[in-house]
């Protein structure tokens, strides 16, 4: 308040003395000061508010080499979903027109870190992350819990993608659980992702729209083992098309958002990205990260043997994969910890 009163009374002072010299030029000196005291104020309201802008909002590439290192340091076994996500997100960052929104439509078994690279995007591309509101999610059984009301949630999803692009073209859209979603509800979107310049004066294509399901799981670690068995390396999996066309007819084909969805018949998904089933070595990295995070300068001797004994592995008769990747791992590890903790005393 201070402030704003020492402002206008120079302003009021630069009037009286002024329009006694030259009222012309006085006019333009005011109108320039307070140009600039205006715009200072709306920097400073951006930086302490967040604002659609570049300070809130990064289009720079370093902001992609920094989700790229995030990733490598955090996310296990998924060297292919990472090689995708970045070159999709950095070809669309990067542009200054784009054909349409990007979307990417995540599959895997639960645990494998769908959910995990999500809130990594959001965390590398927006100063507030999650918390920011240019960034909206949906989570399936929260806010689309009741089948018989799909009409509802399709009018409830338009909303929110409208009045969040009108606020910021820039916007980060996740459905998470969209096998749990009813059947044609997320066809509410395909407008937004559509090859549309604008709608009703709102352009979408900046937008990033993210799809997270379990579907199409099991023809992932199917095909996963396949290659496994003939001797392929996990890390020479490096062919996207081994496993789209299987994962964009399971996800058709079976219940939830995405069974007989627009979303797919008009090929609007750019990308049916596979989150590889994790292994014992990948799992034994998060136990230690969750260690790591209880404040262990590693993991205590025996401690995954006896966390790895009680997950299930599969298939049977070789139990190579872990059936909820590292989704159990931290309850098992604060199990642990707090087990011993109580018998020390």
């Amino acid at each position: 308040m201070k402030a704003s009163i020492s402002v206008w009374f120079l302003v009021a002072c630069n009037v009286g003395v002024s329009y006694a010299i030259e009222p012309v030029t006085v006019t333009a000196g005011i109108v320039a000061a307070v140009s600039a005291l205006w715009g200072y104020a709306d920097k400073t309201h951006c930086r302490v508010m967040e604002c659609c802008d570049l300070h809130s909002i990064s289009t720079n590439a370093k902001n992609i080499s920094v989700l790229e290192d995030v990733l490598r340091r955090n996310v296990y076994g998924q060297h292919l979903m990472q090689d995708i996500v970045l070159r999709a997100l950095r070809g669309h960052m990067l542009a200054s027109d784009p054909k349409k929104a990007l979307v990417l439509s995540f599959h895997g078994t639960p645990g494998c870190g769908k959910s995990y690279v999500s809130d990594f995007i959001a965390q590398s591309l927006y100063v507030r992350g999650m918390k920011s509101q240019y960034v909206k999610k949906f989570v399936a059984g929260t806010d689309f819990p009741d089948a018989s009301r799909g009409a509802v949630y399709k009018l409830k999803i338009s909303k929110e993608i409208q009045k969040t692009v009108e606020k910021c073209e820039r916007s980060l859209f996740i459905f998470e659980d969209v096998q749990k979603m009813p059947p044609s509800v997320l066809d509410a979107v395909v407008p937004f992702i559509d090859y549309h310049t604008d709608i009703d004066g709102v352009d979408y294509r900046k937008s990033i729209f993210l799809f997270l399901s379990n579907t199409g799981a099991s023809y992932i670690n199917q095909k996963t083992l396949e290659l496994w068995s003939k001797g392929t390396q996990r890390e020479d999996i490096i062919k996207l098309h081994d496993f789209e066309t299987m994962i964009r007819q399971g996800a058709f084909n079976e219940e939830g958002g995405l069974f007989k969805s627009e979303t797919i018949t008009t090929s609007l998904i750019d990308h049916y990205i596979p989150f590889l089933p994790l292994e014992e070595k990948h799992v034994r990295k998060c136990i230690h990260d969750e260690f790591l995070k209880l404040g262990y300068p590693t993991s205590p001797p025996g401690a995954a043997e006896l966390i790895l004994e009680e997950m299930t592995f599969m298939p049977d008769d070789v139990h190579l994969y872990s059936v909820t990747g590292c989704k159990r791992v931290s309850a098992k590890v604060t199990a642990y910890h707090y087990g011993k903790k109580f018998t020390s005393f």
